[in-house]
């Protein structure tokens, strides 16, 4: 008992933890409710869907399974308790949050659809968020500033889920109200705070469009649409509409997108994303690229494909060079992300740019 009583209590804490994210992040309403969720966590009253509780690691990001299978259900009329409250449904946030009687309303929405929340929990998370864009196409505009005017780039993105940002070179980035970069008629407009000033971006020329994922997700597929949805937090309306231009962008530009056997079989996805690169290094410019990936990934999984993106690099020549840009996690200041370019040939590595992890700030380095 005492075991299980000590598992609950570790979930419970990564509600705490997301909920803290949450309220960094711009999420007022989840950084209330989530802790009203652990509470009823740690009293074992979820049991019945997080069973066997030792099932789970930080990494899997439960917490944000368990909130977007409740908002699906709020987005697709299921849970009308909380439609009335979340604004992307059309509700109305009450002040002050009645964070408990909010949080029964989940546990009563997921209880009722067990089927519906066993497959999310089964799901990794699946953000797209396609904010990242802002920092990410520091690393498309080196490249294409590096092969010069009119040279075609071959985008591959690892861990793409619905590969929205593998459509970057067709979002608008703005400084306020003024075109930076991109496509002025985008649906996507792209207008972070940019932290010591605006970048200058150098126009980039995308053929081609990759993306490796164990669940590849086809964002014409309506289910589909609304599971990317619900991993957006309901009060973030912004992120909403992000999403929506981006889906409608989707469906306008195509991109490839590549099933792997998961991140358990680190030689499947390694192998596979050695032969997407190992068809474009020396042949064409490429930037391969993931955006908060490596914590879903477990740590044998990752030398693999850290290597085979290697060894593609080392057949890169300087007309055709190959750059790997990466968006993750700041080691020395968790509250960020370090934006690193590495280029090949020769492996020079390079931080482009710290950023907020939905890309609502950007600051480029020198």
């Amino acid at each position: 008992m005492a075991e299980v009583t000590q598992l609950r209590s570790t979930l419970g804490d990564w509600f705490d933890s997301q909920a803290l994210s949450c309220a960094g992040l711009g999420s007022p309403l989840y950084a209330a409710l989530l802790p009203a969720v652990a509470e009823r966590v740690r009293e074992g009253r979820l049991d019945h869907l997080l069973a066997p509780l030792d099932r789970w690691r930080f990494g899997d990001a439960m917490p944000l399974r368990l909130m977007g299978a409740s908002h699906a259900l709020a987005l697709s009329g299921r849970a009308p308790d909380l439609a009335g409250v979340y604004p992307s449904c059309g509700g109305t946030v009450p002040e002050p949050i009645d964070t408990a009687s909010l949080a029964e309303s989940v546990l009563e929405s997921l209880g009722a659809h067990p089927d519906h929340t066993a497959d999310f929990l089964h799901r990794a998370v699946q953000t797209n968020e396609t904010g990242r864009a802002s920092a990410l196409v520091l690393g498309l505009s080196a490249l294409a500033a590096s092969v010069g005017d009119g040279a075609p780039i071959s985008l591959v993105e690892v861990g793409t889920s619905a590969g929205l940002n593998l459509r970057m070179d067709r979002f608008a980035y703005l400084d306020g109200e003024s075109l930076i970069g991109g496509d002025a008629n985008s649906p996507v407009r792209l207008s972070p705070e940019w932290v010591g000033g605006a970048p200058g971006l150098h126009p980039w020329l995308v053929a081609d469009r990759v993306g490796v994922d164990p669940h590849p997700a086809d964002s014409s597929d309506p289910a589909v649409a609304l599971r990317l949805r619900s991993y957006l937090w309901p009060d973030q309306t912004e992120r909403r509409s992000r999403l929506d231009g981006a889906i409608a962008l989707a469906g306008e530009v195509p991109a490839e997108l590549v099933q792997t056997d998961g991140p358990m079989n680190p030689n499947d996805t390694a192998a596979t994303l050695a032969g997407l690169l190992g068809d474009r290094a020396g042949s064409v410019p490429t930037m391969v690229f993931q955006s908060i990936m490596w914590q879903y990934v477990p740590t044998a999984a990752r030398w693999p494909i850290t290597r085979a993106i290697e060894e593609a690099g080392e057949r890169a020549t300087e007309t055709e060079p190959l750059v790997r840009v990466t968006f993750e996690p700041d080691e020395f200041r968790r509250d960020r992300v370090a934006v690193q370019l590495r280029r090949w040939p020769g492996g020079s590595g390079t931080l482009l740019a710290h950023a907020d992890y939905h890309g609502r700030w950007v600051q480029p380095l020198p």
